[in-house]
């Protein structure tokens, strides 16, 4: 167990931190929880944190810390927003002419919407302790038929995780209670759809990223913790985790030039003008359950997911039940070739998996649900992730 001195000087240093930066009298919004779409998550309905392993616990149950050796992992994914076809990849790729191009990119825009995003970190998670980094980015637009142009809407948030887990036995069971302290900043920024469309026609990512230098975006920086319980018995697992437990802090305006030019001088960016808003994370509670039935070890290895995630617009904006469930499962075949499928707010996910050795790579296709109800505003796309593990 960590001794208690340093817990507690961490917990000091991360305040320090952050404090300093806050002012009062500004305006406040809450800051939507953003959550990485890796390959994994998705393939199996979205049933992302509450029984993670490995690297998956430093964004999802920090009582996962407790199982295992501490391992060293780092990882990446890129998901995209577009359903998954031939024309749609032939596009991405810029394989077709620009004007065919931009065609099935408007299209897309307003059938599906059209986005994608990124996950990349490193860090150690086991024996009772985790330390990583994450950097999360999310971008999404989407069209209406007779509507004005669209707005593009950017987040990025990068995260620094220091956690540790409590592991207890009683009678038969595990018993672990986690936590972990995660200082963070946060960018947010729009921009016209059609032009991000046109800006990706043209010269791809790099054109996109050029384009987005001179925007304006809110920027801050701000402490949250996340707690999370595990209970082991047999081969029957369920989690408890409360993520995103935050404090205000302001967020002013930038561009994102200045914002890269002021990480490359290891410095934060200075605000234009005074701060006029004050964001508020929101906690998010989830729960849920993790079975391993019996199989044919190194042949067949099934494993069942369920997770309840997030209630809280169910009871205060009238989102449909169905908003809440997430299952998944899982074959592993062959002790390397994992196929899944998963059930996400009603939609239907798949996906799989290549476990080797040092490596990890994994494929998914999805459809989740951005709306209160069921089949109101669903959204298709795909994601691919790559991890190393020591």
């Amino acid at each position: 167990m960590m001794p208690r001195k340093p817990v507690k000087l961490m917990l000091l240093g991360c305040l320090c931190f952050v404090l300093p930066l806050w002012q009062g009298g500004a305006e406040s919004f809450f800051l939507q929880t953003l959550r990485p779409k890796d390959a994994r998550t998705m393939a199996l309905g979205g049933t992302y944190g509450t029984t993670s392993r490995g690297y998956g616990t430093l964004y999802g149950n920090p009582a996962g810390f407790s199982l295992g050796k501490a391992q060293f992992a780092t990882f990446s994914s890129l998901w995209i927003y577009a359903p998954l076809s031939e024309k749609n990849i032939h596009t991405l790729l810029g394989s077709g002419s620009k004007e065919e191009n931009l065609h099935t990119l408007e299209e897309v825009l307003l059938s599906n919407g059209f986005g994608g995003g990124a996950l990349a970190g490193l860090g150690i998670s086991g024996n009772n302790l985790g330390l990583g980094i994450t950097l999360i980015t999310d971008n999404y637009g989407k069209g209406e038929t007779g509507a004005p142009d669209p707005s593009w809407y950017s987040q990025t948030q990068g995260n620094f995780i220091i956690g540790m887990a409590v592991p207890l036995t009683i009678g038969s069971a595990t018993l672990a209670i986690g936590g972990d302290v995660r200082p963070f900043f946060r960018i947010e920024g729009s921009t016209s759809a059609t032009a991000f469309i046109q800006n990706f026609v043209a010269g791809g990512i790099p054109q996109v990223f050029t384009g987005m230098l001179d925007k304006e975006a809110r920027f801050g920086v701000g402490l949250a913790l996340d707690l999370g319980l595990l209970v082991q018995f047999d081969r029957f697992e369920m989690g408890l985790t409360v993520r995103d437990i935050g404090f205000p802090f302001p967020m002013g305006t930038v561009t994102y030039q200045e914002t890269l030019q002021s990480f490359a001088s290891l410095s934060l960016p200075r605000n234009k003008g005074s701060l006029t808003d004050s964001a508020q994370p929101i906690p998010e509670v989830n729960l849920g359950f993790r079975w391993a039935p019996y199989g044919v070890p190194g042949i067949l290895e099934p494993l069942l997911l369920l997770e309840i995630q997030d209630p809280i617009p169910v009871f205060m904006d009238g989102a449909s039940w169905w908003n809440l469930l997430h299952l998944g499962l899982e074959v592993k075949t062959l002790s390397f070739l994992s196929l899944r499928t998963g059930f996400n707010k009603g939609w239907i996910s798949g996906g799989l998996a290549l476990n080797l050795t040092f490596c990890t790579i994994e494929g998914a296709i999805f459809t989740e649900e951005l709306g209160l109800q069921w089949g109101s505003q669903p959204r298709s796309g795909f994601s691919l992730t790559a991890a190393l593990h020591f």
